[in-house]
């Protein structure tokens, strides 16, 4: 952390927050300071044949969404979003969450999901030390055991 109250980082750094740490902020980030939008992903994948994996919204606005509400910047204090989340009627986070499962936004069929790690791990989507980066940060993940890695 700077003097000004800026956080300096590396690429390399964000990526292994978002995968190792499940850090949002920092996925948030790489996606709309480095691809624009997250759709971007989607079609980089598509351009590479990989159909049916899609990354349509921000962290940020997937986890607000899912509990009916729609992403402040206010929301960046944990104490206003905790509130705005505390506030939620019972039946409107229900309905949303309801929503959510079926939207087909954010989602991927298993196929895809293989066809996108094994041209992942074949080297087909990145350079060679990218992929080599990115499989290791995979590898150091420590997700829970009831989730892939």
């Amino acid at each position: 952390l700077l003097k000004n109250g800026e956080y300096k980082t590396t690429l390399a750094d964000l990526i292994r927050r978002g995968i190792i740490d499940s850090d949002s902020a920092a996925a948030d980030y790489l996606i709309l300071h480095h691809l624009g939008q997250a759709s971007a992903i989607t079609r980089l994948l598509e351009r590479k044949g990989i159909r049916n994996l899609r990354i349509d919204r921000t962290e940020r606005d997937l986890q607000t969404q899912v509990h009916g509400l729609t992403w402040k910047s206010e929301y960046l204090d944990e104490a206003v979003l905790d509130r705005a989340l505390a506030a939620q009627p019972k039946d409107a986070v229900t309905r949303a969450y309801t929503a959510y499962q079926k939207d087909p936004r954010d989602t991927s069929t298993p196929l895809a999901a293989v066809e996108f790690l094994s041209q992942l791990a074949a080297g087909k989507l990145l350079k060679p030390d990218t992929t080599a980066f990115l499989l290791q940060a995979m590898k150091d993940c420590a997700t829970g055991v009831d989730r892939l890695k």
